[in-house]
């Protein structure tokens, strides 16, 4: 016999009790992409001419906002940290994470870089690329995929017995 539907309405809600909310857990979703608050003058400043590409305009008069935009940026990052110097020509992770490789290769020697498990294929994509070209081994470090965090026991041990750096 068919249900009222106060009674279907109570056997969903008792079907959905069962479920987990996300808040609880460590979510990944969204490719480290999480709900934040994004003032409105990010809307208004976005939307100007120089900020609309991330490459440089030939015409110097063009590209005076994002080079001013870079400037001060470089500045505010070298005053935190104390740092001589301050790059800021890498636009997304994947190719910052790439140089950061190169980078590690010309002041150690060795042959082998550890990279999170959990890094977006995407990343990891980029970096085996820049990997190949400098001859060098990309070595995964699992993560526990409740929480996020990396295994660092495995972390020490790979750092203690090999040649690994990064």
């Amino acid at each position: 016999d068919g249900l009222d539907e106060p009674a279907v309405v109570a056997q969903v809600d008792k079907i959905l009790d069962r479920n987990r909310p996300l808040s609880k857990f460590a979510s990944f979703l969204g490719g480290r992409i999480s709900a934040r608050y994004i003032p409105a003058a990010v809307d208004a400043i976005v939307s100007r001419g120089e900020f609309l590409t991330a490459y440089t305009p030939y015409q110097p008069e063009a590209s005076q906002g994002m080079l001013r935009a870079l400037f001060e940026f470089q500045s505010l990052w070298v005053e935190l940290t104390g740092m001589d110097v301050a790059n800021a020509s890498l636009y997304d992770g994947a190719t910052a994470a790439g140089e950061a490789l190169l980078l590690c290769r010309r002041v150690h020697d060795g042959h082998r870089f550890l990279i999170p498990e959990s890094l977006p294929w995407e990343e990891k994509s980029v970096l085996a690329n820049y990997a190949g070209g400098a001859g060098l081994q990309l070595d995964e470090v699992p993560y526990d995929p409740r929480t996020g965090r990396l295994d660092l026991d495995r972390v020490r041990a790979r750092v203690a017995g090999q040649d690994v750096f990064g």
